[in-house]
């Protein structure tokens, strides 16, 4: 497993939309599954609101659903009818999605064990899979070298100030 992109965001919501689409644009043109892990129940009802009003076919799953609406969501990611799972940090634990190409890590995790365990979400079953952290500088903390230091995880670093770049 290896961090695909690096991307420093200054740490405001638009600007996350703004790349969270453009990558979702690149990677789901050909219907490639992503899953966009939040911290929070309310940002992830956010994001997943506004990648829907961008017309990214978008569900979402976090502790506040039903265990019906849960299970009707992920049926619908792993058949492929939605691309885009936008899931929080409780409710993605123990999740098994076997073509899921792309895990996109909205801000980093409290810890490196639960950021390994969610990129494992991706290239299961021999398949290939990539895995984006985006943050703001004031995030890192030292999460990016506790990363590579416990894990031995390579990473290629794009620290950017500008987020208008293309990705």
């Amino acid at each position: 497993m290896a961090i695909m992109w690096l991307q420093q965001l200054p740490p405001n919501h638009s600007n996350a939309i703004r790349v969270l689409s453009d990558l979702l644009t690149i990677h789901s043109s050909d219907k490639r599954r992503t899953i966009i892990f939040a911290r929070t129940k309310a940002v992830v009802e956010s994001i997943a609101q506004e990648l829907h009003q961008r017309r990214f076919a978008v569900q979402l799953l976090h502790a506040d659903l039903t265990q019906a609406e849960r299970e009707r969501n992920l049926s619908q990611f792993r058949s492929g009818s939605i691309s885009v799972l936008v899931a929080s940090d409780i409710a993605g634990r123990g999740l098994d999605v076997p073509e899921c190409e792309l895990v996109i890590h909205l801000r980093p995790p409290m810890n490196t064990d639960v950021y390994v365990h969610r990129s494992g979400r991706t290239g299961r079953a021999g398949r290939s899979g990539k895995s984006i952290l985006l943050y703001s500088p004031q995030e890192d903390g030292g999460f990016l070298s506790r990363l590579r230091k416990i894990h031995n995880v390579p990473m290629p670093v794009r620290n950017t100030d500008h987020v208008n770049e293309s990705v």
